[in-house]
């Protein structure tokens, strides 16, 4: 927050607000599409906007994926979607915020035609995952002659940290689960090995700890005799 010079926003209390509520549901362990939700509906309630989305990459097959979103009304749940998600993917290549204002800025991303319904200004974020570009936070506005301002993209991509953190999370729980439940599954696969071992008759493990001997290094036994078995011990 403090790299994001939060201190200009002293006075604008609603978005001190809005990350104060944000970073206290990252805090409660809430899971990841509950806080996706909050930072989106803060996002449009602050600053006004038509439409919120966060798009993930896919780890498995890379691709971008509208993970989340949130819209003021149905009439603006897909205008422009698809020009919006292309946006998000010059971002992530970037690894850059934007801000688009007008026609001219648009026209470096997509061919901004007289539509009935359009997006006026956008804003997005790239999000992170140990430095690692893995989605972004857009936020549009839809017929609207007010466009963002730099310092709705400051504040903007402060949500976007607060949104990378929440992933990194979910993440790193995610992993956590993982190992426990490989760990879980490694102990009771040793269990189940020394359960069938107790079953089997003395010749049976005899020829089995026979065919272990021989599946090990030659070198181990090589110039040993009886001399290194220890007293009491029968070789083997």
């Amino acid at each position: 927050i403090q790299r994001m010079k939060v201190q200009k926003m002293v006075g604008r209390e609603e978005e001190v607000s809005a990350l104060e509520k944000i970073g206290a549901e990252i805090n409660s362990l809430k899971d990841l599409p509950s806080i996706m939700d909050l930072v989106l509906k803060e996002a449009l309630r602050t600053l006004k906007g038509h439409r919120a989305t966060i798009f993930l990459i896919d780890f498995k097959s890379g691709i971008l994926k509208g993970e989340h979103s949130v819209a003021a009304t149905e009439a603006d749940e897909q205008v422009e979607l698809f020009e919006e998600k292309e946006i998000a993917r010059r971002v992530i290549k970037q690894r850059k915020a934007v801000l688009l204002r007008d026609s001219k800025d648009f026209s470096d991303f997509f061919k901004h035609e007289e539509k009935d319904r359009k997006i006026s200004s956008l804003i997005c974020a790239p999000l992170f995952i140990q430095a690692k570009p893995v989605g972004a936070i857009s936020l549009v506005r839809i017929n609207e002659r007010v466009k963002f301002t730099e310092a709705d993209l400051e504040f903007f991509s402060i949500l976007g940290h607060f949104t990378s953190m929440a992933v990194e999370k979910s993440y790193l729980a995610e992993e956590v689960q993982k190992g426990n439940n490989f760990r879980k599954s490694y102990e009771k696969y040793l269990d189940d090995i020394l359960n069938q071992l107790q079953t089997l008759s003395g010749e049976e493990r005899r020829r089995i700890e026979d065919h272990i001997v021989s599946l090990l290094p030659r070198k181990v036994y090589e110039g040993r005799g009886d001399a290194e078995t220890p007293a009491g011990e029968e070789g083997g």
